[in-house]
């Protein structure tokens, strides 16, 4: 099969298992550049299918969509990390995300908790 073949979008989809939403989103990015047909249809090649798994690999070992771009766009791709050795990585970013995500409000006394425990804390008498 040639590299080269016009593939469509829903193709692309069942290959590689990203919506369409996904792949429009990372052509924005600049990560992929169909062609396009004559109707202005995009037309992805099986090079494009390959790209876009090696997209998928990269943002699930943890990368940003920013540090992936700039490193496939910088010369040949890496191979991502397999995924036996990237799960505690993903779910140590994860949980880095949930303790930023709520931190915030604990640290700035807008947590519920933290006005609960304001408001039932016993006032201070002066003697």
């Amino acid at each position: 099969m040639d590299g080269r073949e016009a593939v469509s979008i829903g193709a692309v989809e069942d290959a590689t298992g990203l919506t369409a939403r996904q792949i429009r989103y990372y052509e924005r990015w600049g990560l992929v550049e169909p062609g396009r047909s004559a109707g202005r249809h995009r037309q992805y090649t099986w090079d494009d299918v390959d790209r876009l798994q090696e997209i998928r690999r990269r943002l699930q070992a943890g990368q940003s969509l920013a540090a992936v771009r700039d490193a496939m766009t910088a010369g040949p791709a890496e191979p991502a990390a397999p995924a036996s050795e990237t799960t505690d990585a993903a779910s140590h970013f994860r949980g880095q995300a949930w303790v930023r995500r709520h931190a915030g409000p604990v640290r700035s006394g807008t947590s519920p908790v933290r006005r609960s425990l304001a408001s039932n804390r016993p006032s201070q008498r002066e003697e």
